[in-house]
């Protein structure tokens, strides 16, 4: 969150009384934009770090969830919950060693960024079907209903959440400052020249 009311009152000082009116909508306009600015560069910065080759992988897990009203000069950029996240084979950080079942090649071992995952699996060729055919499994220990091995698929996007957590923030509060600064005084200019043709 970036603090943006000492920018405002710096302003206001300079300005009439009816040009101050403007001031608001122009605060709203700026943060708007810039809140938009900070969810591309976020899902560009996911997409780096976890090796993604297609940008539709990340489409939809980050938007911006509040935007400034009259109310409150507030935006917010966050992960959704449409979506719980990325099937760890789309990322290009994970390595397989295969082996055979029988007939059929199978993963024998995943590593995820150059450390093996205890316990991982792939489904065996031939038992695959759609969306899920290259994705990554493993046991939770449990069991289900019906007394089988209890699995679950691994997802690479908590995970990179976890790790690049902090670094993603940092990189989001230098983005909407910078993009403030600039639209901030350039949508202000654009609402004071239109009191001026009234």
């Amino acid at each position: 969150m970036i603090n943006v009311k000492f920018k405002i009152d710096e302003v206001l000082k300079g300005l009439s009384k009816i040009e101050r009116e403007a001031v608001p909508r122009a605060a709203r306009a700026a943060i708007g934009k810039a809140a938009t600015a900070v969810r591309k560069e976020t899902e560009q910065r996911l997409i780096g770090e976890m090796g993604l080759a297609k940008k539709k992988e990340v489409k939809g897990l980050i938007k911006v969830v509040k935007r400034p009203s009259a109310k409150s000069l507030t935006a917010i950029v966050s992960t959704t919950n449409a979506r719980k996240g990325i099937g760890l084979e789309h990322t290009g950080l994970v390595n397989r060693t295969f082996g055979y079942w029988g007939t059929r090649r199978i993963t024998t071992s995943v590593s995820y960024k150059g450390k093996k995952l205890r316990g991982a699996f792939g489904i065996p060729h031939g038992l695959r079907n759609g969306g899920l055919k290259n994705a990554v499994f493993r046991r939770t220990g449990g069991k289900f209903k019906n007394g089988r091995p209890e699995v679950q698929r691994l997802l690479a996007y908590p995970v990179v959440q976890e790790l690049f957590h902090s670094k993603l923030d940092k990189r989001q509060s230098e983005i909407a400052a910078k993009e403030f600064d600039e639209l901030w005084r350039s949508e202000l200019q654009k609402e004071l020249k239109k009191i001026k043709m009234a």
